[in-house]
Formats: C-alpha cells, structure tokens, sequence
C-alpha cells in the first residue's frame, strides 16, 4: 500500500473512527441525547476530509474547504430537495435533523487538517489500510442511513416531550391553510378533542397526529405546526413532517413496510393529510356545536339535548374522541330523565370508545356516570368498582 495512505491507519484516524461507529451503533441508542448527536458530527468531520486526503494529498486545502461547505449545506433547508429525491429511488433511505448547533462541530476541522500531516503517518496501529477504507466507507454511509431500529421504544408521554427523538424530521416548505374561525376557538378544538400531541396549544408549535390507516397500517407521520394568531380568522402553518414515529410501540405489529416510509414523500403525505384533516376538522367543528346545545340543554331539556347530541355523533363518526365525549353526555341526558339502563349503555359505548383510543383521558368521565347510575339501581358493589375506577383514572384527566 502506497505510503499515502498509512495517515489512514494512525492513530487519531482509527480513534475517531471507532468512536464513529460506536456512537452511531450502541450509544445513540442507549443514551440517545444531545451529546451523542453532536459526537457523531465532529468524529464524522475529524475523519471525512483526512480519508480523502489520503487519496488526493495534493488537493487538501480545497477537500478541507469542501468538507466545511458540504457539512453547513447538509445541515441546512436546503438539501432537503436532494435527499427527497434519493430517498425516492428506494435504494438506501438517507436523513438528517436540521439543527444549527451541529455547526459547532467545524470546530474540529483545524485539529484534523493539523493530523493529516505527513508526520502522523509515523505513529500508526498495524491495520492494514484498505481494511480502514473500506470500514471508514461504510461509517459514512451508516452514520447518514435511517435506522428506524434505533428508536427507543415510542410511548405517548415521551414522545410529546420529544417528538423528535422518535423519528425522522424532514423540513418543508411552509404551506398555510386559512380557518373562518379564530384562533382562540382552533386551539379549543385542538385541545377539546387532542388533535394535538402538544397538552395546551394556544399559538406554539403542536404535533399533530395525522392518522391514515388506509395508507399508513394505523402508524402515521405527524405534521408539526403552528397557529398565526387573526383577529377573524386562524392561519395553520404546516412546517415539517416528522416520519416514522411509533413503529416500535410493542401492541403493533407490522409485516408489510410502507414504502412512503422509505421515500419520506413529504408532498404526498401533506396533501393526504389536507384532504383528511381539514374537512375533519370541520365536522369535528360543527359537532363540537351540537355537542355545546346539548350540554346546555342536559339538565333542562335532556330529550332535546340527546337529539342534538346524536346528530353531533353522526357529524363525528369516526373521531374517536369526539364520540367518546358526546357519547358519554347522551349518557348524562338519559340519567337526568331517570332512563337508567339506556344511561348504562352509552356510558358503557364512551368507555368502549376511550379504550379504543387508547389513552385513558375521559375514562374517568363514564366510569363516574356508571357509579352515580348503579347508585340509584342499588347495586352497592358495582357503585364501589365504578368509583374505584373513577378516582384511579382522574390523573390522566386532569393531565
């Protein structure tokens, strides 16, 4: 091997190497935080130019300047079209998070232009040089690969403390959709019925959950998004879509990949998500209406209030949390017309429905109703079980 390429084999080279794809292949995915992003980057940067320098020696400065330029136009917007484009040929799925404090890392191009100095050539391990190129390829494309099995296992309230640690976040060109309603009352839907990943969106950035089980199998991307406050209306701004974000929940189980996955096909995904989200959201507007009439009208007026409240379910049949909500109020109604068993059976759907949903928020809600229900039929034991149940499942609905 020519004398060139023993800097390959020094030792700073075979260090940051190792330390490469340790980092890529057991740290990340142990400790998972913001050291280990940032590891990646500067072991990336101190080996990159000095492997190619290894092959054009002549050409070091103009490598070093290029390693420099490519790594900020990586980091940036703008390669996002490039990487869609490869990601499109399905062939190996690349991916990076736009984060301005990764450029930090340059820091540590000096250093490595100072190691590729004929002189480190003289303190090398006894590795043969091709070995380390081809191992030092392989870091390059590996560090930049997509490996959704490198994903801690995806919980809900992890994952809305940081989403981004639970997929991939591609940017996008901002794309904006006008509301005939104020941003108060979008908030208020967003937050009513969890449209939304974020607790309590008032005008911060939110992720919304963008379920598509027809082309997704019941794992979708999230959008993640911001209100712009109007005095008449309410502007949401679509600005990235964050890619395989629960592929590692252990109650699903998948056999077929989806290859929108692969692609990360951003217009596809936004333009499916508008067409199913927004006329949604209307319905889920005009139910939350009706559901409004029939709250009013639950203890006055409890057979107009169930009329209302069952047109509001057909509006938002297929909003889970929607229904379970209205459901439970139909349950209200009947209870107050002392109708007791037509009481236990909505109760008894809205608790159905909210362990469909999966998240425990409103199971409280029914589980009181069915305790203030089997307290009027006497049933003693089954008041205690509701009640249990109740206080148990109050935390995830005041959380």
């Amino acid at each position: 091997m020519q004398e060139k390429f023993k800097i390959l084999s020094s030792k700073g080279f075979v260090i940051a190497l190792a330390l490469l794809l340790l980092n890529d292949f057991i740290f990340k995915t142990t400790f998972h935080n913001w050291f280990t992003g940032k590891l990646s980057d500067v072991a990336g940067l101190f080996i990159f130019p000095i492997f190619w320098t290894a092959f054009f020696p002549k050409q070091k400065k103009t490598i070093y300047f290029f390693t420099a330029l490519i790594f900020i136009f990586w980091k940036s917007p703008f390669s996002q079209f490039l990487i869609n484009d490869w990601n499109a040929l399905n062939l190996l799925s690349i991916y990076r998070v736009i984060d301005y404090s990764d450029l930090i890392a340059l820091l540590i191009l000096p250093f490595s232009f100072q190691h590729s100095a004929p002189e480190n050539r003289k303190t090398t391990f006894a590795i043969h040089p091709i070995f380390l190129i081809l191992i030092a390829a392989f870091s390059f494309v590996a560090t930049s690969k997509y490996d959704r099995n490198t994903l801690p296992a995806w919980d809900y309230y992890s994952f809305k403390d940081a989403p981004l640690k639970y997929g991939k976040e591609i940017a996008v060109q901002k794309k904006q959709y006008t509301f005939e309603i104020s941003s108060t009352q979008l908030a208020h839907l967003i937050n009513t019925y969890h449209l939304s990943y974020s607790e309590r969106l008032k005008n911060d950035s939110s992720f919304l959950f963008a379920a598509l089980p027809s082309s997704y199998d019941s794992v979708s991307p999230v959008i993640k998004a911001s209100i712009i406050q109007s005095p008449d209306h309410a502007i949401l701004v679509i600005r990235s879509v964050i890619f395989d974000t629960i592929l590692l929940n252990p109650k699903y189980e998948f056999k077929n990949s989806n290859s929108y996955y692969f692609t990360s096909n951003t217009d596809f995904f936004i333009h499916s998500f508008a067409q199913w989200f927004f006329p949604k959201l209307q319905n889920i507007k005009t139910a939350d209406s009706l559901g409004n009439v029939g709250k009013a009208l639950v203890t006055t007026n409890p057979q107009a209030a169930i009329n209302s409240l069952n047109a509001a379910v057909n509006i938002a049949s297929g909003w889970v949390n929607c229904e379970l909500l209205l459901n439970n109020t139909i349950g209200d109604a009947y209870f107050n017309m002392q109708q007791y068993q037509p009481a236990l059976k909505y109760y008894y759907k809205a608790d159905s429905l909210d362990e469909q949903y999966d998240s425990y928020r409103h199971r409280s809600l029914p589980y009181k109703g069915l305790a203030l229900t089997y307290k009027q039929l006497g049933q003693k034991d089954s008041v205690k079980k509701y009640n249990k149940l109740a206080h148990t499942f109050k935390n995830y609905h005041n959380d």
